[in-house]
């Protein structure tokens, strides 16, 4: 039932129908209760005592948000930082609690997003509903810089740099939620610091800050094997399953890399049950955020990871370091070097 409703939502998003009528003047409420609740977080925002950055999105999921805070947290800790990042630990199984992850942990008690940032950057974690508490529970544990997964529609907490990541991929209709996949106005897109589009490959011009994926490995789930989609010896008929806010992506990725993908699409953060997986003939696919749900289920002969590498604009780490090296922590106004290119929507 859940991956019906799925994928009729998904279906509406991406067109306008009569419909959308009636969902227009919700939509316009939810858009009216954004700004109060903003204005209301403005008036007393809290400072950290440390730079924060907010990774975020406008739009529903699948926007590469959580990709670019790896990647941001692997150059912050090159050049010496304690990068501490807060989550929110979606679809964890103790949700009000504040958890610091500086140690394995399991998927099922921090969340997917958070076992895979602790997995790509081993980087001190607090996943907590609370981003204020989460923050105050980094700098207490010696964090000299805080990553935000997503956030950026909570201004209880004072960020000094905004990095709105934006997938065309997603926008579909337009219309604000419900309407639509719009968490808020694309007119918002002009208040951040730095956009960047994802892209589905790396763009002719660079006009824009871009990131993109390629596929790195394909490995086997019990990691006995790995191969680079060049040296894959098996069929190339394969089952993708994902389990990502936008899946399509991950799909159009394998098909460009030259496999025949059947595809299976789950609701962001799903797990994928035993009953999906039985049954299926040949090789199957599954990212790397899924992966981290199953460590406790038993290995599949033919499962395999599939991990990527982002690739994005060379002088946006540049940008980053120089917006960073400008807040001194004092949380004076940034003042670019070179002002980021507003964002194309």
């Amino acid at each position: 039932m859940k991956r019906f409703l799925h994928r009729v939502v998904q279906s509406q998003w991406h067109r306008i129908t009569p419909l959308h009528i009636l969902l227009y003047p919700l939509s316009m409420v939810y858009q009216c209760i954004l700004y109060l609740r903003k204005q209301w977080q403005l008036r007393a925002p809290y400072t950290c005592d440390v730079p924060v950055i907010v990774v975020g999105n406008i739009t529903v999921g699948g926007n590469g948000k959580t990709t670019m805070v790896i990647q941001l947290s692997k150059i912050l800790q090159k050049r010496g930082y304690q990068v501490g990042i807060v989550s929110r630990g979606y679809k964890r199984r103790y949700p009000r609690s504040t958890i610091l992850i500086n140690h394995d942990m399991p998927a099922d008690i921090i969340g997917d997003e958070a076992r895979l940032l602790w997995d790509q950057t081993e980087a001190c974690i607090c996943v907590s509903n609370n981003r204020i508490k989460a923050c105050q529970t980094l700098v207490a544990n010696g964090c000299d810089i805080i990553i935000s997964d997503d956030g950026m529609q909570n201004h209880k907490l004072h960020r000094d740099i905004n990095i709105v990541m934006i997938n065309h991929a997603t926008l579909k209709n337009g219309l604000i939620l419900p309407a639509g996949p719009l968490r808020q106005s694309r007119k918002n897109i002009s208040n951040s610091d730095i956009c960047i589009q994802l892209r589905h490959s790396k763009p002719q011009h660079h006009q824009e800050h871009y990131m993109y994926y390629e596929m790195d490995s394909i490995i086997s789930f019990d990691h006995s094997q790995s191969f680079n989609q060049r040296a894959w010896p098996f069929s190339k008929e394969i089952t993708a399953i994902c389990g990502l806010g936008n899946p399509e992506g991950f799909f159009m990725m394998l098909t460009q890399a030259g496999f025949q993908v059947k595809p299976i699409a789950l609701p962001d953060h799903q797990t994928i049950d035993n009953q999906i997986l039985d049954g299926i003939a040949g090789p199957i696919f599954i990212t790397a955020k899924d992966a981290v749900k199953l460590k406790k289920t038993a290995p599949y002969q033919d499962l395999w990871i599939v991990t990527i590498r982002a690739q994005y604009s060379p002088n946006l780490s540049t940008i980053i370091m120089q917006a960073i090296e400008n807040t001194d922590k004092g949380k004076k106004p940034i003042a670019y070097q070179h002002k980021p290119q507003p964002c194309q929507s």
